[in-house]
């Protein structure tokens, strides 16, 4: 399941989308609802989600300025812009920033389903390229990206074994748990830890 975080200054908007569209059944679990960008950037400093819904004009920070510095910070969340304005000047900013879809409100059931069935295949495709056959266990840490994960979590559940957790190692490396696990199963055929106490 992946992570959705709904950001919109209007309290009834947040309300109605996170509550009425069946979210976990394309495969998103809601983490959140703020008001404003500036929230959302402390959210993300804090805590994990692989893609933000957010509106355009809010106030203390805009979905524009909040697409803006997460380009900047080269954060790898998705972000979808929400908004009830059309202009043509609006999607042009959203493309330079990298946002991946721009919704129009009040948004039509259809768009949600394919706006969103699109970005997790396009995140199940990340997790499975990550974890393309190779043999990380016996490559240094910077020779490979599935090096560099395999390293940071078997450090991880040496030091906290046996209270390790698959939450906790999968925020370490910034990914969803389930796929971390499938990560562990695809390039040593075993769940975590069990791969490490082998």
């Amino acid at each position: 399941m992946y992570k959705l975080l709904i950001v919109d200054d209007e309290s009834e908007t947040r309300s109605s989308i996170s509550n009425y569209f069946p979210w976990e059944d394309i495969g998103f679990e809601i983490v959140g609802q703020l008001e404003n960008g500036r929230q959302a950037l402390d959210f993300l400093s804090e805590r994990q989600a692989d893609v933000v819904l957010c509106d355009i004009h809010m106030p203390v920070l805009s979905g524009i300025d909040f697409a803006r510095e997460i380009k900047d910070r080269k954060h790898p969340v998705m972000i979808v812009f929400f908004s009830g304005y059309r202009e043509f000047e609006y999607a042009k900013q959203a493309l330079s920033l990298g946002v991946k879809e721009y919704i129009v409100k009040p948004p039509k059931y259809k768009d949600l389903v394919s706006a969103f069935s699109s970005l997790k295949a396009e995140l199940d495709e990340q997790a499975w390229r990550m974890a393309a056959p190779s043999d990380p266990l016996d490559e240094e840490p910077e020779q490979s990206y599935n090096g560099k994960i395999i390293s940071i979590v078997k450090h991880f559940v040496e030091d906290n074994f046996p209270h390790a957790s698959l939450e906790e190692a999968a925020k370490l490396v910034h990914m969803n748990a389930n796929y971390l696990s499938q990560f562990f199963k695809k390039i040593r055929g075993a769940a975590f830890p069990i791969i490490f106490l082998r």
